[in-house]
C-alpha cells in the first residue's frame, strides 16, 4: 500500500463499514452500541479494532471478530490486514449507547436505561443485557 493511498483510510471510514456489523441481540451496529473503543491505522494499511462486550459471558466476540474482518475487507481497497483487540477495561456500561443507539432502542436520551437486578431491558425487543455496574433508573 502506498502512503498516499493510506491517508484515504480514515477512521470515519472505518467506523462507517463496522456500523454494518450487528448485535444480533439487540438489533443496534456495535458502534452504537459503544461496544468500539478505538481504531487504529497504521501506515502500511493494517486496521486495529480495540472493542469490548457488554459482558464477559457474552459469546459473540468470535462472530463479531469475523463479521468486522469481513467488512472491512468488503469496504477499504489495499487492505492489509485486521486485527480485533478484545479488552475488559473499561468496563461497557449502557451510558456508552451513543444517542443515535438510544433512539433506536426507544430509550429516553435524557434517562437511564431501564434495570432490574443488574439487567438491562430493551424496550424494543424485550431482550436483555447483564450488566455489572447499572445505573439508577429515572423517570
Amino acid at each position: 500500500m502506498t502512503t498516499l493511498l493510506a491517508t484515504f483510510i480514515t477512521e470515519e471510514l472505518v467506523y462507517a463499514a463496522i456500523q454494518a456489523v450487528i448485535d444480533p441481540e439487540l438489533g443496534l451496529n456495535i458502534v452504537d452500541l459503544g461496544l468500539i473503543y478505538s481504531v487504529d491505522i497504521n501506515a502500511d494499511g493494517r486496521i486495529t479494532i480495540t472493542m469490548t462486550l457488554t459482558t464477559p459471558g457474552c459469546p459473540l466476540h468470535a462472530s463479531f471478530a469475523e463479521e468486522i474482518e469481513r467488512v472491512l475487507w468488503q469496504s477499504i481497497p489495499d487492505l492489509t490486514g485486521v486485527s480485533v483487540n478484545l479488552v475488559w477495561q473499561p468496563p461497557w456500561n449502557p451510558d456508552m449507547i451513543s444517542p443515535a443507539g438510544r433512539a433506536l432502542l426507544g430509550i429516553d436520551n435524557n434517562s437511564s436505561c431501564y434495570f432490574n437486578r443488574q439487567v438491562m431491558l430493551n424496550p424494543r425487543t424485550k431482550s436483555t443485557i447483564f450488566n455489572s455496574k447499572p445505573s439508577a433508573v429515572t423517570a
